[in-house]
């Protein structure tokens, strides 16, 4: 009886770890391609350490501004993450949001929120936590919008 019972507790602790360590494989395995996605996609403009390009606050002539930073110190932390996806996956009108190159059609979903999930590990506690009550808020919200 009490082999079957280490038995049984030993498994269990196996498939646990087993568990564990896959799990922390997929979060290094997203990391890795989403870091990768950002340098191949977003640092041309935004920075290679997120921090935006000079003069980001200042629109320019043709109603357009710089690219702004993503590291928790411009206006991101004021989206919710609805809207910054969808900012992520298409190309900006004249004078509103994203234009940076089009690029929704070339990644899945997926991608653009384990993208958004790794350019948050960057932000200060406190925009993440902004951020994080205005996503829910919004997700919450009912109605036309």
């Amino acid at each position: 009886m009490k082999t079957d019972n280490f038995v049984i507790l030993a498994l269990l602790f196996l498939a646990l770890m087993g568990a564990a360590i896959g799990f922390a494989w997929e979060a290094t395995r997203d990391t890795t391609r989403a870091a990768a996605l950002y340098l191949d996609q977003c640092a041309s403009c935004h920075g290679r350490a997120l921090e935006g390009q000079s003069g980001w606050r200042q629109a320019m002539f043709d109603s357009r501004s710089a690219a702004p930073p993503l590291n928790g110190t411009g206006h991101a932390s004021l989206h919710s993450d609805d809207m910054l996806l969808r900012t992520m996956m298409r190309k900006a009108w004249p004078g509103v949001g994203h234009t940076g190159p089009q690029v929704g059609a070339k990644y899945p979903d997926e991608e653009f929120q384990e993208l958004l999930a790794w350019i948050k590990t960057h932000w200060p506690k406190r925009e993440l936590s902004y951020q994080q009550n205005l996503t829910e808020w919004a997700e919450e919200r009912t109605g036309p919008r």
